[in-house]
């Protein structure tokens, strides 16, 4: 069941105080490379493996650290140094002959379908997704350039000899972290925390890169949405891989934290899931999508003509009262309130605007017809900004996957990405324009019966047009 290289790591794993069910052995799937398989049945509750904390590779295990000397490691690992000093010691881990993760290293893929991977061609295939702003490729590149490759050329004694230590090494081992690792925290015993880690944790404005670790074997299981049987706890002295579910003989075991949108499966693992939903057979695709409006757009169609200062101040105030001008819409929730919140900042007369910022309070989440009318016009842009449309991308997938080593997983990955989106923002334009439909008849209503002039008409509030609600009908793909 196991090939030379996942014997030796398993051997090695083993050498090093981890303990593997006989139960748990390792297999090829399709599309999704090397996976975990139950051998015999498992049962809720059993542990499949044990990985003790010292054999997790991270900042706090490296062997870097000690060898570069407090001096160097300091500079290294700075303020605001991200993954780098974990990248640069599992680069030079990976380089120690007979070193102690040499094993696990062997067993690790080297090539990726990631993002960071794909052609400016491929990458075109997304154009109008937000997710190619979160791809980093040029800002890991510039940090190489600019503090990676000046560091290994000044500790050369220890990076040596220097060109084993390239850029496209740099990237293999970023994409294993990206793709594989976990967030390790140190074991703290009950009433062992600081008095003012409180105060600690709140400064902090992002993870602790000595919490990141590569976990040997648990890294080993895929994860697919809907299909999670194993869960890994910490412990104080290791870490415990336990079935959450009975596992038949003969299947996958499947380790899946959060469900995250297809942009970012495909970002981080270069794979995107087209499942049936449990709650719709017909739906096909990933029913936890989400696709992103940036309140510039919605500046642009609620304040045409006004200065850049008004604009600025406008989405100030919603930063300092929202903590967000990026409005996420998803399957169940295709008009935010945040959205809707947005749409009424930006519409308030100055006047207003001016009482409502000096109350410190936002307007109410409703959707009136001015706003109806320019949601609709939003939605219709961002959904201009992608290359292709919705019905177009609907028919190309009528086709199906391709074979999985065809050369074109990347094309169909992107066109499964674009239709995750657009159909997101189709569902938000229809309740909109079914609104506002509804919303410019009770405006003529109330011209012919006298009642107002006709202009500002009627409104709907979020909870039935926005968050959770919305009348307009699923949009499937077949």
């Amino acid at each position: 069941m196991f090939d030379p290289a996942e014997q030796r790591f398993l051997s090695w794993f083993k050498s090093h105080g981890a303990e593997l069910d006989p139960r748990v052995g390792l297999a090829p799937f399709e599309g999704m490379g090397r996976g975990a398989v139950a051998l015999q049945n498992i049962a809720e509750g059993d542990t499949l493996f044990t990985i003790p904390r010292s054999l997790c590779l991270s900042t706090r295990t490296t062997g870097l650290a000690a060898a570069l000397g407090e001096e160097a490691w300091a500079e290294l690992d700075g303020e605001d140094a991200g993954w780098a000093p974990l990248i640069l010691a599992m680069c030079w881990e990976d380089e120690q002959a007979g070193g102690k993760w040499r094993e696990y290293f062997d067993l690790l893929p080297t090539e990726f379908t990631s993002l960071m991977f794909w052609s400016e061609s491929d990458l075109s295939e997304l154009r109008g997704s937000t997710v190619l702003d979160k791809i980093g490729k040029a800002e890991v590149e510039r940090d190489w350039a600019e503090r990676i490759h000046p560091f290994i050329l000044a500790h050369s004694d220890f990076f040596a000899p220097p060109e084993k230590y390239s850029l496209e090494h740099y990237h293999i081992m970023g994409s294993r972290v990206l793709s594989r690792s976990f967030h390790v925290e140190e074991w703290k015993k009950e009433g062992e925390e600081d008095e003012d880690s409180d105060e600690e944790e709140e400064e902090q404005d992002g993870e602790d890169v000595g919490d990141v670790a590569m976990v040997p074997m648990a890294d080993l299981l895929n994860a697919k949405s809907g299909c999670d049987n194993a869960r890994l706890f910490y412990e104080e002295q290791c870490l415990r891989m336990v079935a959450t579910q009975p596992i038949p003989a003969g299947s996958q075991i499947f380790n899946t934290y959060a469900d995250p949108p297809n942009s970012d499966l495909l970002r981080r693992y270069g794979h995107v899931d087209y499942l049936p939903s449990s709650s719709d057979p017909e739906f096909l695709g990933n029913q936890h999508d989400l696709v992103e409006v940036r309140a510039d757009l919605l500046l642009a169609h609620a304040m045409p003509g006004k200065s850049e200062e008004e604009r600025e101040e406008r989405v100030e105030f919603l930063l300092d009262e929202a903590g967000d001008d990026t409005f996420t819409l998803t399957h169940p929730e295709p008009l935010p309130e945040l959205l809707l919140i947005a749409a009424q900042t930006f519409l308030l007369p100055p006047a207003a605007f001016q009482k409502s910022r000096g109350k410190s309070k936002l307007p109410k989440p409703v959707l009136d017809a001015p706003a109806a009318r320019v949601l609709r016009d939003v939605l219709q842009a961002r959904l201009g900004e992608y290359a292709t449309a919705l019905e177009d991308d609907l028919n190309a997938l009528e086709a199906g996957p391709p074979p999985v080593h065809s050369g074109n997983q990347n094309k169909w990955n992107a066109l499964v990405v674009r239709v995750g989106e657009k159909r997101i923002l189709r569902r938000a334009l229809e309740e909109v324009r079914e609104a506002l439909e509804e919303l410019e008849a009770e405006e003529v209503e109330k011209g012919k019966d006298g009642d107002g002039d006709g202009k500002k008409g009627g409104k709907r509030k979020g909870e039935k047009w926005g968050a959770g609600g919305g009348v307009g009908k699923k949009t499937r793909v077949s």
